[in-house]
């Protein structure tokens, strides 16, 4: 089961992408790599001295009552990672819901007459391999088919993935499955240390506590440089693709080599994860090292290994070298001064995994010898990856990470379980009080996602954004090939470039030319006026703005909210424009908006506005809450100094915009 789902992604890109005359026999090879792993997996048993000891405790104690639970737990959790479009989405998914909209409507491969900021045609060229399952569904049934499936999907690969961690502990236990669904850092300590307390007291977001402090109270340090490794709820909950299938393609080549000693398939299981993460597969190469190492190359030569892992490499970087993206990289100290951001860095090390080091339990015991190695190759990988820089949002150490984080986690786990009664017994009480606090970070991200809430209705795809719509602050500008390299002109099919697909106005407010008891919104602040440029009020505090009344209307039928807006600062004699720092548009009553006046610390059921050619523009359609019938509407702006002078804020008019 856990080969064929990781298979899959590459099967599909091969079979979309490339010309006939290359995806069948590439899909063929594909085809007759997984069916000899699956066959020779059955023939080589684990070398492992405790296994038999584990499959007969396993047999024993497991009961089909754990792997109920164990995978109730999973459903719940991946229900509340946004996955599905069943409850809160990270910021990153308007990009993730573009790729799945566009996989599912438009033909493979996909190209665009005009993408970045120069409008020029452009093909594709990221990794999307997890999205091409429930694509592929969505293709022959609907979109809201495909919703489903993608939850189905992601929550049969996280079980897969907690099954074979579950594996290395020897046991069916719910208690493990928890370490592993929630583990992460001790990011409580770096927000506390460096942010210091939420005002609001939440918890959510932990997991971001460097890049706030490095985007602001530290910039003049770090420079906007920062790193981040994740926890796997947020992991799974900001960049799905990333850790699925890689979780179990990483589990299973940890497991080949160090229970079953076998390289057979290392190499097949490793080329199968970049077309779903490049990053990650960069992350996985030291334990791809290691692991032939640990196997003394044992059945290195295989048809998967020799055949079908170098072809399927050759045509993933052939396709990933097609991408004429522009990536900030670099190694650290040419960002940043190193003599001074070190301390940051320091603290760095130790709140994501140095107290885990601190605390392990030794791994002692001459049944966890062979875990040493991987123990000491995952702490040097954790220590070296922030040290360069590749991606506007250092997106290499956070994605490449993955692999160690795994691997740590094994090694955390298997030194957990056998540790002495006696000799570990303090080592192992505080390591259970760090997990939990670790597990914070998982826990403020669902609490956040209880908050907006959970709803099994599908929202309405056609009006979510496009890939060539997305923004620069999403990576656009990364993710495409201008179709010129060999892969393009060699390998793959003939593309098909869709033409934009500009919004209609659907309603729209002239604040200049109606009548204000015609205008619906109703201003915040007091002493609107209205003037031939429109309606004007003034203000000296961010906050909100106008609020929607007395109008009802389908979420279904509006794609995107624009304002076109503009502040003078009032003391000014010149009336030079001033403008806005952003504009924040909230769904909800306006007792929560008002508790969220100004730039809350976590925003909820909010969309940024950006600068587009309609004015301030926000794609309502990305938001949970965007269903059924919208009745409480508020657009808020953030003034350029907040509370220190009096702003004249110009309203022309408000539009809501569809396809």
């Amino acid at each position: 089961m856990s080969l064929l789902y990781v298979s899959l992604p590459s099967l599909l890109f091969a079979l979309g992408w490339l010309k006939p005359v290359f995806a069948v026999p590439l899909a063929m090879i594909l085809s007759a790599g997984v069916y000899l792993s699956i066959r020779e997996s059955g023939r080589v048993p684990d070398s492992d001295p405790g296994s038999a000891e584990s499959s007969s405790r396993q047999s024993c104690d497991s009961t089909a009552i754990k792997y109920v639970l164990i995978a109730l737990m999973v459903a719940f959790v991946v229900a509340f990672s946004g996955i599905g479009g069943y409850s809160f989405q990270m910021s990153d998914y308007p990009k993730h819901n573009a790729f799945f909209r566009d996989l599912i409507e438009n033909p493979w491969p996909l190209a665009y007459q005009q993408t970045g900021p120069d409008n020029r045609p452009g093909n594709l060229n990221t990794y999307f391999g997890y999205y091409l399952p429930a694509a592929a569904v969505g293709k022959v049934t609907e979109w809201a088919v495909a919703q489903h499936f993608s939850y189905v999907w992601a929550a049969l690969g996280v079980f897969l993935a907690v099954l074979w961690f579950l594996r290395f502990v020897g046991r069916p236990s719910p208690l493990y499955a928890l370490l592993f669904l929630f583990f992460g850092g001790i990011d409580i300590l770096g927000q506390f240390v460096t942010n210091g307390w939420p005002l609001d007291g939440s918890i959510g977001r932990l997991d971001y506590w460097m890049p706030t402090f490095a985007l602001g109270n530290g910039r003049e340090i770090l420079h906007g440089v920062f790193f981040m490794f994740a926890s796997n709820f947020t992991g799974l909950m900001d960049g799905p693709h990333h850790v699925l299938p890689a979780w179990i393609c990483i589990f299973m080549l940890l497991h080949d080599a160090v229970q079953r000693r076998s390289a057979h398939r290392l190499l097949f299981l490793w080329a199968l994860v970049p077309v779903n993460s490049a990053f990650v597969a960069v992350g996985m190469a030291p334990y791809v090292l290691v692991s032939l190492y640990e196997t003394r190359l044992k059945k290195a030569v295989s048809f998967p290994n020799v055949i079908a892992a170098p072809l399927i490499l050759l045509v993933s970087g052939l396709y990933f070298l097609s991408n004429n993206g522009e990536f900030v990289r670099g190694w650290l100290w040419e960002f940043q001064d190193i003599w001074k951001s070190w301390p940051h860095l320091f603290l760095y090390y130790i709140v994501e995994f140095g107290l885990y080091v601190l605390c392990i339990p030794i791994l002692r015991q001459p049944a966890n010898a062979r875990w040493r190695i991987w123990y000491y190759a995952s702490i040097a990988c954790l220590l070296l990856l922030p040290w360069y820089r590749m991606g506007s949002a250092c997106d290499f150490t956070a994605k490449a990470a993955c692999a160690s984080l795994l691997v740590f986690q094994v090694c955390l786990a298997v030194a957990l379980k056998t540790a002495s009664a006696q000799q570990d017994r303090a080592s192992v009480r505080t390591l259970v009080f760090l997990l939990f606090l670790g597990s914070f970070a998982a826990i403020g991200e669902m609490a956040q996602a209880f908050e907006h809430g959970f709803d099994l209705r599908p929202r309405n795809g056609h009006n979510l954004m496009r890939i060539d719509e997305l923004e620069p602050k999403d990576g656009a500008a990364q993710l495409f090939s201008d179709g010129s390299s060999f892969f393009w002109r060699v390998l793959a099919r003939p593309v098909i470039q869709q033409p934009s697909a500009p919004l209609s106005v659907n309603a729209t407010w002239d604040f200049a030319t109606l009548d204000p008891s015609q205008w619906h919104w109703a201003f915040v602040p007091k002493g609107v006026k209205q003037t031939a440029a429109g309606a004007v009020v003034r203000t000296s505090r961010s906050g909100p703005l106008v609020r929607l009344s007395n109008v009802e209307f389908n979420a279904n039928d509006v794609a995107a909210i624009s304002i076109a807006l503009s502040t003078v600062r009032a003391s000014d004699p010149q009336r030079k424009p001033a403008p806005i720092k952003t504009a924040v548009f909230f769904t909800g009553d306006l007792a929560r908006i008002e508790r969220n006046r100004g730039w809350p610390y976590v925003i909820r059921e909010a969309c940024w506005f950006g600068l587009s050619p309609q004015g301030y523009m926000a794609w309502v359609s990305e938001e949970q809450t965007w269903r059924g019938t919208m009745r409480d509407l508020c657009i808020s702006v953030n003034l350029p100094e907040d509370g220190k002078d009096e702003y004249d804020v110009c309203v022309s008019s408000i539009q809501f915009l569809r396809r």
